[in-house]
């Protein structure tokens, strides 16, 4: 409906941890025809941060104003927040 001609997608805490989890992903990617990857658990904070700036009006948050943004899952929990002028997540 929106248009949306790209996707991306990745894959965290489950399949970080399980025997065959890049396996798994690489059949799902070859079946389905996705380019989804594995991203580590900081990567995994990051991205939880940027897509809460995503829905707030810009410029994006400063130390000024802060925004924090945790990310609690079925197997991993960040918190990840601007300090300094850096990006910092906490595993």
């Amino acid at each position: 409906e929106a248009g949306a001609t790209q996707f991306a997608g990745v894959a965290t805490a489950v399949f970080r941890r399980a025997q065959n989890g890049e396996a798994f992903l690489d059949r799902i990617n070859g079946e389905l025809g996705l380019g989804l990857r594995i991203v580590s658990q900081a990567s995994e904070g990051e991205l939880g941060y940027l897509s809460a700036c995503s829905g707030l009006p810009p410029p994006p948050p400063s130390d000024a104003e802060p925004l924090v943004a945790w990310d609690s899952g079925g197997g991993s929990f960040q918190i990840s927040a601007r300090v300094g002028g850096a990006l910092c997540v906490w595993e």
